[in-house]
């Protein structure tokens, strides 16, 4: 992902969220053509996630202490 994301070859250094066992779909040839990023079959419009992973176990860690 990092690769396709990128510019002239060099990968993309930046932040990507991804679901557990998600797919990402992308057509390599002459070129990439990323087709899909993330797709989670158990919830396609992503509307349970809300909060990167750090933000979650944030969240949880303070629950716990409180």
């Amino acid at each position: 992902m990092a690769r396709a994301a990128g510019d002239q070859g060099r990968p993309a250094l930046g932040q990507l969220e991804q679901a557990p066992a998600c797919v990402n779909v992308l057509d390599v040839g002459d070129g990439w053509i990323v087709r899909a990023v993330n797709v989670d079959a158990s919830d396609l419009a992503h509307r349970g996630m809300r909060m990167t992973t750090m933000e979650g176990d944030r969240e949880r860690y303070r629950a716990r202490r409180d």
